[in-house]
Parts: C-alpha cells; structure tokens; sequence
C-alpha cells in the first residue's frame, strides 16, 4: 500500500463520517439555539424541554435524510471494497 492509497482512505472515511453526521448535528444546533432564545425570552427554565425537541427534531431529521444517508454510505463502502481490492492486487 502506498501513502497515497493510505491517505486516500483516511480522506474518504473521514469525508463519509462529516457527510453523515453533519446534517443531524446541524439540526440539533439550530434546535437547541431556538429553544435556549425561547427560554430565555419567556423566562421558562424547564431543562427537559430542549432535550425533547432537540430528540424530536434529530429524530424526524432522520427519518427524512434516511434516503440519502444511506445512498452516502454505499457510496462509501463501495469505494472501502475498491480501496481493498487495490491493495489486494497490489500486494500479489
């Protein structure tokens, strides 16, 4: 395996995991955001609130990015299976 192979995987996995982490972390942020501005600007303290809807939104969140999750995935994994197959034939 060469470093180019080498740092090519690392870049890929590491792209895939931003690629698929990215849009529900930016969901739970903005939720959060909103409910600590609500909370502040109505005076309610209740600290389950932002859990629940930061819960609701990821969740539902997930449900609608799911397609496309998974098509990212495959993505990735086929390119690890090539990875593999090139340092496969690589080493024979």
């Amino acid at each position: 395996m060469t470093p180019a192979l080498a740092i090519e995987i690392v870049r890929a996995a590491l792209q895939a995991a931003v690629l698929l982490a990215a849009p529900l972390l930016a969901v739970a942020l903005l939720v959060g955001i909103t409910a600590s501005v609500a909370q502040a600007v109505t005076g309610v303290q209740e600290q389950s609130l932002p859990l629940i809807l930061k819960l609701v939104a990821v969740g539902g969140a997930f449900v609608v990015l799911l397609p496309w999750l998974i098509a990212v995935a495959t993505r990735f994994a086929e390119r690890a299976f090539a990875f593999a197959a090139a340092v496969g034939a690589g080493g024979q």
